[in-house]
């Protein structure tokens, strides 16, 4: 945090304070730092700035002259040898007028208010691409048929969008999607997209391949899934008599009767189009991978509760010590004889050693039971503070055991 305010601060001074209290074993830190020490300590990170510009530049196909304005935003655009930088690879003064803290807040509000039939806002069009490379890749199950692979979605494309295929297969077979170029990935992500596999194929009886028609789409969301998988079939009744008409008397000869019986044939037959049923795995967490996290997530909030608790309880019974003992030097100082005063000391200060020796690390039950027990042997509450100013006033004298007791 020091750090962090004293890398703000550099941005419009020339030099920072840098304070930490009790870092370490008590010892505090503090100090200052300039501008070009804090450049000098970040030059290793600030040198590399240039090329996710320049491979923006790359993907987008353009040359820097051909860019007319350049917009920063993020926190750390504010350092000024990295405006600097990015100012001179352009040759452009740059632009600041978004707040990058509100934008995303901004974009969210207003795209909810689009949603929503209570608000009625001017709508606006967001067109976002998908910034890697994807293929869809196809293997048969049963190692009988050849695998591929084709590219599907090509970088910057924009979504939402479909694209389709058709694939002529035998048997039982898995299609994956995958971003073609793993290298081009953030470090820690899989360049496995999803996983389908379709096993509900009936292919006809004279062993040619079915024409599957797949198709993925990318959703408004930016996420690559496989939408469906149909094949197209021929079916009709082979034993459909030719339809003639009743009571003609019109004589046909044989050859033109069995060509209409034919025609007829055909024309009772027709395409329709099935669609398959096919499971697909993602990246996200299965149901159970999912629980198992929610129950580990939900233990470490009931043991990060435990420790508040421990902690709340332990400070409770250090408060009732603190307060028992300056009650003895004030409001129960004019009825309390010097023989009480000793032994409720004595009491107060054993509960103060556990406190600070063997009770360090005690458990919140402990904590509890040991308050419990010095409430019994010394109770503090307004209604013993009436007691008390009713002995004072002479209305009520009891010894102090007797009071306390009572």
């Amino acid at each position: 945090m020091a750090c962090e305010k004293a890398k703000k601060m550099l941005s419009a001074n020339q030099q920072a304070p840098v304070s930490v209290e009790c870092i370490m074993n008590d010892v505090d830190v503090s100090g200052m730092i300039t501008r070009d020490q804090f450049e000098e300590l970040a030059s290793h990170v600030l040198e590399k700035v240039e090329v996710p510009l320049q491979s923006a530049l790359a993907s987008a196909g353009t040359a820097k002259e051909a860019v007319d304005a350049i917009e920063i935003i993020g926190g750390s655009s504010r350092v000024p040898l990295l405006k600097e930088k990015i100012k001179n690879f352009f040759g452009k003064e740059l632009s600041t007028t978004l707040n990058s803290d509100e934008a995303v807040a901004k974009g969210a509000a207003f795209q909810c208010a689009i949603i929503s039939p209570v608000f009625r806002v001017r709508e606006f069009e967001i067109k976002d691409i998908c910034p890697f490379d994807a293929e869809i890749v196809w293997e048969s199950l049963d190692g009988s048929e050849e695998s591929g692979n084709l590219p599907i979605i090509p970088a910057r494309c924009q979504y939402p969008a479909t694209k389709a295929l058709t694939l002529y297969r035998r048997s039982a077979f898995r299609l994956t999607l995958r971003y073609t170029n793993p290298a081009d990935l953030p470090k820690g992500v899989s360049p496995i997209i999803s996983t389908t596999e379709i096993k509900d194929l009936k292919p006809p009886s004279n062993g040619d391949a079915l024409p599957l028609k797949i198709k993925v789409k990318i959703n408004i969301n930016g996420i690559i899934e496989v939408a469906s998988v149909s094949v197209s079939e021929e079916v009709g009744d082979e034993n459909e008599q030719p339809n003639i008409k009743a009571g003609s008397n019109e004589e046909l000869d044989e050859e033109k009767t069995d060509d209409k019986k034919t025609e007829e044939k055909k024309s009772s037959k027709k395409t329709v189009k099935k669609e398959l049923v096919f499971h697909s795995v993602t990246g996200s967490l299965t149901k159970a991978a999912s629980e198992s996290l929610r129950e580990s997530e939900l233990e470490m909030a009931s043991s990060d509760q435990l420790v508040r608790d421990t902690e709340e309880r332990r400070n409770n019974l250090e408060e009732y010590i603190y307060e028992a003992r300056n009650k003895l030097s004030s409001a129960w100082a004019d009825f309390a004889e010097e023989s009480d005063k000793s032994y409720l000391q004595s009491e107060l200060q054993k509960a103060e050693d556990w406190l600070y020796g063997d009770g360090e690390e005690a458990t919140k039950s402990a904590y509890m039971d040991k308050l419990k027990e010095l409430k019994v042997t010394i109770p503090i509450s307004s209604f013993s503070e009436i007691i008390a100013h009713m002995y004072i006033a002479g209305l009520w004298k009891p010894d102090l055991r007797t009071f306390l007791r009572f």
